[in-house]
């Protein structure tokens, strides 16, 4: 309650915010117990968001306290007359007060961004699948001639590439049926070969 002093008149008391250097009286109110002019905490407050505390000069101003040192409430400070007193504002509140409905505007809603990002993030993981067949197609060449094993194994080759199992193992198979007979045949060749020149050899023995 704001009442008047001794003299009949209103007091008041000065408070400045170091950022503004602005000063403004704000009326005291008489404390009950001890009939003194005080300022209530949330007076000050009302004019200074986010005020953290009060200073005259370099020093602290305290909250009043009763006997048994504990803070009164509602919080309150003695009067200071004629004494321009210093808020100390907390501008890390300040800055999370006025600044949180622009940062909170920011962030993306979950129902229109996110879905973007969602598409955006099946696209990204879905082109490495494209461009590993495109590339797959690319290396892939096909000679005019290639030796029967070589296009067997190339055969093989394809069939890996393009996930086809069974192709793949009958191909397998058919590469190991055709190496060996290749190898038979070659054997063949040589017997025969040998077959002949013995053949000469005795000939020119005889």
């Amino acid at each position: 309650m704001t009442m008047n002093n001794d003299s009949g008149k209103q007091s008041y008391q000065a408070f400045r915010s170091p950022s503004t250097l602005k000063v403004t009286n704000i009326p005291t109110a008489i404390d009950p117990k001890t009939g003194k002019p005080i300022i209530l905490w949330r007076d000050i407050q009302s004019v200074f968001k986010n005020a953290d505390s009060i200073r005259n000069g370099e020093f602290l101003v305290p909250f009043m306290i009763d006997e048994n040192l504990e803070q009164v409430i509602p919080l309150r400070i003695v009067h200071h007359p004629g004494v321009v007193l210093d808020v100390v504002v907390d501008t890390i509140g300040q800055t999370i007060s006025t600044g949180e409905d622009v940062h909170l505007s920011q962030i993306p809603s979950a129902g229109k961004e996110s879905k973007g990002y969602d598409d955006q993030l099946n696209q990204t993981v879905a082109t490495p699948a494209i461009a590993d067949n495109t590339i797959d197609q690319s290396l892939i060449i096909y000679p005019k001639t290639i030796p029967e094993v070589s296009q067997s194994s190339f055969m093989v080759t394809h069939n890996l590439l393009h996930n086809n199992p069974f192709h793949t193992v009958m191909s397998g198979q058919a590469i190991i049926k055709q190496s060996m007979d290749q190898h038979f045949e070659l054997l063949k060749d040589e017997m025969d070969k040998n077959k002949e020149l013995q053949q000469q050899i005795v000939e020119m023995q005889g």
